[in-house]
Parts: C-alpha cells; sequence; structure tokens
C-alpha cells in the first residue's frame, strides 16, 4: 500500500497498475491509466479513475469525491465506497461486480451489473440513460432522473422508496419484482413487468404505465395518474388498502381492496375482472371490449355512473347504485339491491334481479333479448318499460306507467301496481297469482293463461282468452277491447262491464257472481252457474248453458 502523508498521488502508467493492500491519508488520487485495485483506498480529498478500473480482490474506497471515467471490471468481486464530500460519477460499464455498496451520493451514466445485490444508502442522480442488472437492487435515497430513462432488472425484488424522493425519470422500466414507498414520478412511461409489493402508501405519475403481474398491496393505498395513455392494470392486484385512478385505466383480472376503489377518469376492460372491496366509485363508467366484470363490494353501494357498454357479462353480487346505462353483449346479474340515481336503460341479453329495484322515482326501461327476471320489490319506479320478454316474482310499483312490450311470465305470486299498465302479449302464471291495482287508468291485458287467481283492484281492458286454474276477481270496471272468453273456477265482477258490441264468454266451473250491470254485450255465453244482480244488456243472444241464481234484482 501506500501512506499518503496528506500529499497528492498521480498514476500515469501504460500498462495496468495494480494498486493492492492499503492506500491511507492520500490528499487526491489520480489515476490517468488502467488500474486494478484490492483492498481499501483512503483519500481525504477526490479519487479520480480516468481510464479503466478492475477489482483483484473486494475493494473500499473513501474520500470526498470519486470519478470513474470508463467503469469497473468487478472480476466477481465486491466493491464499496463513501465519498463524503459530493456525488461520485459512475460513468461506463460497471460489470462483473459481486456486491455494490454506495454510502454517499452516486450519479450513473451506462449500465451497473452485479452478481449479487446493489445498496444505494444515499442519493443517486442519472447523469444518462442507465440500466440496473444484479440478485436485487436497494435504493434507499432519493432518485433525481435528470430526464433520462431507468431500467431495474434484478432476480430479487427491487426497493424503490420514493418516500426519498424519486422525481424526473423518463421512463422508468423494471423487468423483475419492486417493493415501492412513496411517491414515483416520471415525465414518461412506467413498465413492471413482473411482481409489484407495496411497502408504504404509494402514488405513481408519470405519461402511461403498465404491470404485467399485478400489485401485492400489504394493505397500504395505491394512487395512478398517468396523464398521456391508458395504465394497463394486469394479473393480481390484492390487499391493497384504497385503489384511486386519476387517470384512464385498462383491467385485466381480479382487483381487491379492503377499503375503496375510486376510478375518477375511463376504464376499460382488456380481459374479464373482478373488483371486490368495501366501495367503488366510477365516474365516466366502463368501456367492456367485450369482456366480463364482476363487482362485489360489502361497505356499501357501488355506483355506476357514465356509460357501462360493450361489457360481456356484468355480474353485481353487492348492492349497487345506477346513474347511467348499462349496456351487455350477454347478461346482467344483480344479486343484490339496486337503486336508480337516474333515468337508467339496461339492455344484453337476459337480465335478473334478486332483489328487485328502489327506483328513487327514477325511470327503468329493460331491453334484454332473453327473458329478464324480476324478483323482489320492486318500489318507486317512475315509469318501468319492458322491451323484451319478462319473468316476474313479488311486487312492482310505480308512481307512474308500466309498459310490457313483450311476453310476461309469473314466477310466483305478483302484485303490479301504478298509475296504468299496458301488456301487449298477455300473461302467462305458471300457477301462480297475478294481482293488479294502477289507479291512473285502465290497465290493457290482452289474455292471461295458467294464472292461479287473478285479482284487477283496477279498471281494466280485456281482450283474448283469460285462463286461470283458480278465480278471477274484477273489482273495478271492466271493458271489452275484442271478443274475450274467461275461463276458470269461479268469477267475479263488482262494479260491471262494458262489452263495447264484443262477444263475452263465461266459462267458470264454479260460481260465476255478475254483480253490477253488463251492457253493451254482443253475444254473452254463460257455460257455468252464474249469480245475477243488475242489468245484462246485449245487442245480440244470451246463453246461460248453467244455472241461473238471482242474487238482486235483475233485468235481462
Amino acid at each position: 500500500g501506500v501512506i499518503g502523508g496528506d500529499n497528492d498521488l498521480t498514476l500515469n502508467f501504460t500498462s495496468t497498475t495494480a494498486l493492492d493492500g492499503s492506500f491511507a491519508n492520500l490528499a487526491n488520487l489520480t489515476s490517468l491509466g488502467d488500474v486494478a485495485l484490492n483492498g481499501t483506498i483512503g483519500t481525504n480529498g477526490f479519487q479520480n479513475y480516468a481510464a479503466n478500473v478492475s477489482l483483484a480482490g473486494d475493494v473500499n474506497l473513501t474520500g470526498t469525491v470519486g470519478t470513474f471515467a470508463s467503469g469497473v471490471t468487478g472480476n466477481n468481486n465486491s466493491l464499496s465506497f463513501n465519498f463524503t464530500g459530493g456525488t461520485t460519477s459512475l460513468a461506463g460499464l460497471f460489470t462483473n461486480i459481486a456486491t455494490l455498496t454506495a454510502d454517499s451520493d452516486v450519479s450513473v451514466n451506462g449500465t451497473v451489473e452485479t452478481n449479487l445485490d446493489q445498496y444505494y444508502n444515499a442519493n443517486v442522480t442519472l447523469a444518462g440513460a442507465s440500466t440496473f442488472t444484479g440478485n436485487a437492487g436497494f435504493f434507499s435515497g432519493a432518485v433525481e432522473g435528470g430526464g433520462n430513462d431507468l431500467t431495474f432488472n434484478f432476480t430479487q425484488e427491487t426497493t424503490i422508496d420514493g418516500s426519498q424522493t424519486f422525481a424526473n425519470v423518463a421512463n422508468l422500466t423494471s423487468i423483475g419484482d419492486v417493493s415501492l414507498n412513496g411517491t414515483i414520478a416520471t415525465s414518461g412511461d412506467q413498465n413492471y413487468a413482473a411482481n409489484v409489493t407495496l411497502a408504504g402508501t404509494t402514488t405513481l405519475a408519470g405519461n402511461t404505465g403498465s404491470f404485467a403481474s399485478g400489485v401485492a398491496g400489504e394493505n397500504n393505498s395505491l394512487t395512478l395518474n398517468f396523464s398521456g395513455g391508458t395504465t394497463a392494470l394486469s394479473g393480481d392486484f390484492a390487499n391493497i388498502q384504497t385503489l384511486t385512478a386519476l387517470s384512464n385505466v385498462s383491467l385485466n383480472g381480479g382487483i381487491q381492496t379492503n377499503l375503496d376503489q375510486n376510478y375518477a377518469a375511463g376504464v376499460s376492460l382488456a380481459g374479464d375482472a373482478s373488483l371486490s372491496g368495501n366501495a367503488a366509485t366510477f365516474a365516466t363508467g366502463v368501456a367492456g371490449e367485450n369482456n366480463s366484470l364482476t363487482l362485489n363490494f360489502t361497505g356499501g353501494p357501488t355506483t355506476l355512473d357514465g356509460s357501462f357498454a360493450n361489457i360481456a357479462t356484468l355480474t353485481a353480487l353487492s348492492d349497487v347504485k345506477i346513474a347511467a346505462n348499462i349496456s351487455t353483449n350477454v347478461d346482467q346479474n344483480y344479486a343484490a339491491n339496486v337503486t336508480l340515481t337516474d333515468n337508467a336503460t339496461l339492455s344484453g341479453n337476459a337480465g335478473s334481479f334478486s332483489s328487485g329495484v328502489a327506483g328513487g322515482g327514477k325511470d327503468l326501461t329493460l331491453n334484454f333479448t332473453a327473458p329478464t327476471a324480476l324478483e323482489g320489490s320492486f318500489a318507486n319506479l317512475a315509469n318501468l318499460t319492458s322491451v323484451g320478454d319478462v319473468t316476474v316474482n313479488g311486487t312492482i310499483e310505480t308512481t307512474v306507467d308500466q309498459t310490457y312490450q313483450a311476453n310476461v311470465t309469473l314466477l310466483g305470486d305478483t302484485t303490479l301496481e301504478g298509475n296504468a299498465a299496458s301488456f301487449a302479449t298477455g300473461v302467462t302464471g305458471e300457477n301462480h297469482a297475478f294481482t293488479i291495482n294502477f289507479t291512473g287508468g285502465t290497465t290493457a291485458l290482452a289474455g292471461i293463461s295458467n294464472v292461479s287467481t287473478f285479482t284487477a283492484d283496477s279498471d281494466v281492458s280485456v281482450t283474448g282468452n283469460f285462463t286461470t286454474n283458480l278465480d278471477q276477481v274484477y273489482n273495478a270496471n271492466v271493458t271489452l277491447t275484442g271478443d274475450t272468453v274467461l275461463t276458470g273456477n269461479t268469477g267475479t265482477f263488482a262494479t260491471g262491464l262494458n262489452g263495447a258490441t264484443y262477444d263475452l264468454t263465461l266459462n267458470f266451473s264454479g260460481l260465476s257472481t255478475i254483480d253490477s250491470g253488463f251492457v253493451n254485450i254482443a253475444n254473452l255465453t254463460s257455460v257455468g252457474d252464474v249469480s245475477t244482480n243488475g242489468t245484462i244488456q246485449t245487442g245480440g243472444n244470451q246463453t246461460y248453458e248453467g244455472n241461473v241464481t238471482l242474487a238482486g234484482d235483475t233485468l235481462l
């Protein structure tokens, strides 16, 4: 070695100079030619290596400032340095080093490659596009990008601690696993090609971002703010506390948060996606790209706002609030409560509502090509319009009208209430009871079949065949809009019937009660027994094939 006596030493040899042993108490060390280092080299001033440096053994360098003009060839030896007076310049190719430890600030321009780990215990500044390759990398201080690209390629997890400032990087690429903490900002893209783990609350900002293998949140929050394009979220995102996307994202896979998910910009699906957590908001909807979406947020209703379109199948396992139109190419399955916060049109192949809809005084239009299952309580809707077939079970209540433009099938006892209703193609009962009560006008029915008991508590207009397995009870006015046949066990008419010059046939196996005026009928035929009270007036014939009992004064 060399004892410097606090004097400068300059080496200028044309062949490689071997510095072996202890170099201590030098002022400044300058090597103009190639050197091979081994041991500890300490200076009170700077160390300047102007040519190639190779390691002949493990090396520790200390001083005020260090510069490496042409990199270091490690020969599988370790290198550590601690220059306390400024930033150490690492330029050129640093390769085949065992372990690299930087206890002081460094600037990097080029490639740093180690066979084992790299420890940066102080600040790192990029002086050019830089690549770090090795087993694992640890960055404890700030990383100042200087507008340069940064690539990590470590086989083990790389630690990026943005709480110490990670800024002004152009493009960031991590080929291996990374652990993130704090704010990581790039002027260009961030590409995470392997696993990402959150070591603390993390904010990622830049042009675009992509995540190939998801994020393990460790119950930390993640905020995404990429302003230049769509951030690709692929793989499994799990155990995140709160996820906030301030910019556009594309989803593919599972996203699970312990608290909320907030999507403040556009969301598109790059594959089937399943989202779960406490609650979620979608400010501008979801573009499905013909992929399926499953929602399961247990802490409160999920708000579906904006346009939800081109989704394959939408499944809501938890409560949702709908404030926009939702279009699916296949089905929509609502397994929990649905609340409308604005007028909505739902369209697709088929729809199912297990727990009904709270209308909030809003209109609901259903346009499904296969039968839509309406179960539970549908209440406080304004207008309900069903363009396609529906199956109904429970109570449907509207403050205005109900319009059924296709087939209606009962899956359970059903009550429909509102202002007025129209049925274009009748009702199939499947042996369930059917009650209607529309107070604002006359309900138009074009036939019913296989209903157990039919009760009309409000005015109805009827045409075609009405078949019940049990009774038909008409508690308000009945008007014929075509020739009509009523068949069942018994029939009760509390306020009469206006035939409008059409034929009426009563075919009840039990006693039919006619308790007011039947007027303006063309031909009346009663196959079974009848009890009459009031006036029965026909323009044509009256035929009574069963017993007739007078319950009051009767005029035929």
